[in-house]
């Protein structure tokens, strides 16, 4: 009987210790991760997540520096996706729209003129009612004179909604 009850507790024991999530609810395996122009751009923990939003019928996809205290110009990308998607393979439309918004506060929208956008393409592969992954690529531009433009690639998320 002893033996049980310590495989038992042992049991417990490894359970909680295996859980991802730290303490506010953020799964510490979340992540966001692309290239911008080919530069690497990752998020996990804590500035990984999604959102669904009450006034609205998007899901908001979130990879942002603007948590990390250590860094005093923090960038974010969001991707904003109808709830009505599912799993598959979208383009980025009017309806799904990726932000961007860099150290120097620039900010970059796919959705900025259609006769410029080359159309990218976001995936999901999964979606709960806790979770969401996918991948994604699109180009963004500026709202500045000269309009700039970035090249996002090799997007892939996977978060939990708060």
């Amino acid at each position: 009987m002893k033996t049980i009850n310590f495989l038992l507790v042992l049991s417990v024991i490894f359970l909680f210790s295996s859980c991802t999530k730290d303490e506010d609810g953020v799964s510490a395996s979340a992540y966001f991760k692309c290239k911008i122009d080919g530069k690497a751009y990752s998020i996990s923990g804590v500035g990984a997540y999604a959102v669904l939003f009450s006034n609205s019928n998007n899901n908001t996809v979130y990879g942002t520096e603007a948590g990390d205290t250590k860094i005093t110009n923090p960038r974010t990308m969001y991707v904003s996706i109808p709830t009505s998607l599912g799993i598959g393979t979208h383009p980025i439309t009017s309806k799904v729209v990726c932000l961007f918004e860099d150290t120097d506060k620039t900010t970059y929208n796919s959705n900025f003129n259609n006769t410029l956008a080359e159309k990218g393409t976001l995936t999901i592969s999964e979606k709960t009612a806790t979770n969401m992954k996918g991948t994604f690529s699109f180009q963004a531009f500026s709202f500045t004179n000269p309009v700039k433009k970035i090249v996002v690639s090799d997007g892939e998320f996977s978060v939990l909604f708060r």
